[in-house]
């Protein structure tokens, strides 16, 4: 017979003696021992039998009035039945007889956050178990118990009030240093945070994990010296630390260390190969650095471990673009397209690399796409109105001209003179002076450098006297009228 049998036969048992003592149960030889009745009472909880576990409370406790366990098992059940008011109550008789109990105040804080208690009231739990005569680890397990209820109600105050206690009693203790610092950020509590770990750690400097909350905490308010300062305190005591080794890397990225950062991700690669994140901030590294030829082999180290990443896929093709290779760039961009058919990046660079090839056709069918996607971007807009110029297809350029101005809500003055200049290739060219002079005399450094790219501009001779006409000096009053206000 195994112990599940022998459980089922023992609670049978119980459960026999039980309804024999219900039917009269001040019959002495039916009476149940104290550790018996709590069997019974969990066994009808677990069974969601609710209303008999009371009243196997009520039974038992007529018997042992002065058994705080069961009493405090009452006020469980009675909460659970939302019957607050009389396990209130319940709570209140548990103190006379014990007023150490520390599961009072656990579910004095349960029952407080299903009614919506204040924070002072929450607050008050907290401290009568920090004030209570017990044994200090008594006193961690009963605040450990109450912070999972802090957090299952998103309580990250009160949260952090338990976790500050703990360490208070225990500076040590892994689970208020690890949890600390979340709780914090949640709350805007972090420069407190910081100081009761600055004070853990000023007693016993060799405690990475402060050294690590300490860290986040410090990374959390952007101070990222002090941050990696604390990060490399935590490493020198246990150089093993892979989150804290990619935290420290973050850190670096952020203080623009991207060498750094390469090497100390590398660090990684000891003890197992690396994993796609970290080959991917590498690779990232790498491009910032401009060091294109280090970066795509990076990203095409990532792409093997995780094929499915469009990301990556489309970070290769960038470095291909940056190196040249134009054909090799539009392979990766294909890959990118089957795997996310919605990347207007990856549309618009493979109309990029077309264009290169001198591939207009294919190249307006990609920019195409990316325009669909994202109507409001400028660059999608002006790489199709110029592989429609390219083209030829004058009508089809000034149609998407107007379109883009539409789509953009006249916010670039740049699509006006493409506008302008599609105008006067479909010979309407009065109405192409009028757009153009709109533009030079609002934003006369535009219209001079749009000139310069389209030098067929310049043989059109009312544009040019146009240009000479335009005063520079309404320019020069408007930097001045800047520069004063700044001042």
């Amino acid at each position: 017979m195994n112990q599940g049998e022998d459980f089922l036969d023992d609670i049978e048992n119980l459960l026999q003696s039980y309804k024999l003592l219900q039917s009269g149960y001040k019959t002495e030889q039916q009476v149940l021992s104290e550790n018996e009745f709590i069997k019974i009472i969990d066994y009808f909880d677990v069974n969601e039998k609710l209303d008999d576990a009371v009243q196997a409370c009520h039974i038992a406790l007529a018997f042992y009035p002065y058994n705080t366990d069961i009493w405090i098992a009452l006020a469980d059940l009675l909460i659970s039945l939302k019957q607050y008011d009389v396990a209130s109550d319940t709570l209140d008789n548990v103190y006379l007889l014990d007023n150490q109990c520390i599961l009072i105040y656990i579910l004095r804080v349960e029952m407080g956050l299903i009614c919506n208690a204040s924070p002072t009231y929450c607050k008050q739990q907290i401290m009568s178990i920090a004030n209570l005569s017990v044994s200090k680890k008594e006193k961690i397990h009963g605040l450990l118990e109450m912070v999972k209820i802090y957090n299952d109600y998103g309580r990250e105050h009160e949260a952090f009030l338990v976790y500050k206690n703990i360490l208070l009693l225990d500076e040590n203790n892994l689970v208020a240093l690890n949890n600390i610092v979340f709780c914090a950020g949640a709350n805007q509590s972090v420069e407190e945070a910081i100081e009761i770990l600055q004070q853990v750690v000023d007693k016993n400097p060799f405690q990475e994990h402060a050294w690590v909350s300490l860290g986040m905490c410090f990374h959390e308010l952007e101070m990222y010296e002090k941050s990696l300062e604390a990060y490399n305190y935590a490493l020198s005591l246990n150089d093993e630390l892979d989150n804290v080794i990619k935290s420290k890397a973050v850190v670096l990225i952020k203080l623009h260390h991207y060498d750094q950062a390469v090497a100390t991700l590398q660090l990684l690669g000891k003890a197992k190969p690396l994993s796609y994140s970290t080959l991917y901030t590498i690779g990232q590294c790498y491009l910032t650095t401009k060091k294109v030829q280090e970066a795509k082999k990076v990203f095409i180290q990532a792409h093997r471990l995780e094929p499915n990443k469009s990301i990556c896929t489309l970070k290769i093709a960038t470095c291909y673009i940056l190196l040249k290779k134009w054909n090799q760039a539009l392979d990766y961009l294909e890959k990118t397209l089957t795997l996310d058919e919605q990347n207007s990046n990856a549309y618009l660079h493979a109309c990029y690399c077309c264009i290169q090839l001198g591939q207009f056709a294919t190249a307006q069918s990609y920019i195409l796409k990316s325009v669909m996607l994202k109507p409001t971007v400028l660059k999608s807009w002006i790489l199709l109105i110029n592989c429609s110029i390219s083209l030829k297809d004058t009508k089809g350029a000034l149609k998407y001209c107007k379109m883009a101005i539409t789509k953009t809500k006249s916010k670039y003055p740049i699509l006006e003179l493409y506008y302008s200049l599609c105008l006067l290739m479909n010979n309407k060219h009065v109405e192409a002076l009028r757009c153009f002079k709109k533009i030079a005399v609002t934003h006369p450094k535009i219209a001079l450098k749009f000139m310069g790219e389209h030098p067929a501009l310049n043989h059109v001779s009312a544009i040019v006297k146009m240009v000479k006409n335009i005063k520079p000096s309404s320019n020069k009053k408007c930097n001045k009228a800047r520069s004063t206000k700044s001042k």
